[in-house]
């Protein structure tokens, strides 16, 4: 009898820890969010980051990344920025999410001290990191494009 329990109790059980076992979905490429993130939102005229300044901004090498979409906002007073970058493996994807959070503690301490009016914009600024894709939002709308963003 107690064998037929834990058999049943077993054959209830095992789907869910399998389910759990799953891993998360695979995000479309950064270029398809950014698009679908542009089209929600109204930003202001952005400018695309090349591999090279993604290493002079950022100290990210090209090894820790397979593909990005990394935009900052063209006229350098705006604090708009939007980076999501798809890491090559789990580490590179740490190290990612720690150099964005280093850019964006930078913006902050920048817009301290020469635009002080920023500030309320780069508070509301979103770093998540999903499976390997990590990325950084900053805008008055970074909830809008993170509500976006979850939409895949």
């Amino acid at each position: 009898m107690k064998n037929r329990l834990k058999l049943f109790a077993l054959a209830v059980l095992l789907p869910s820890l399998a389910s759990c076992a799953k891993e998360a979905p695979e995000l479309p490429a950064p270029h398809s969010i950014y698009a679908a993130i542009t089209d929600a939102v109204d930003m202001p005229e952005m400018v695309e980051m090349t591999q090279g300044e993604m290493l002079d901004y950022l100290g990210l090498a090209s090894s820790d990344y397979s593909d990005f979409s990394y935009y900052t906002a063209l006229n350098a007073t705006q604090p708009d920025e939007v980076a999501i970058i798809a890491a090559t493996d789990g580490d590179a994807a740490g190290r990612i999410e720690q150099k964005l959070s280093d850019r964006l503690d930078y913006k902050t301490k920048s817009a301290e001290n020469y635009l002080p009016e920023n500030i309320p914009i780069i508070d509301k600024a979103v770093i998540r990191r999903d499976g390997l894709t990590v990325s950084m939002l900053v805008s008055a709308d970074a909830e809008i494009m993170a509500a976006v963003y979850d939409s895949f």
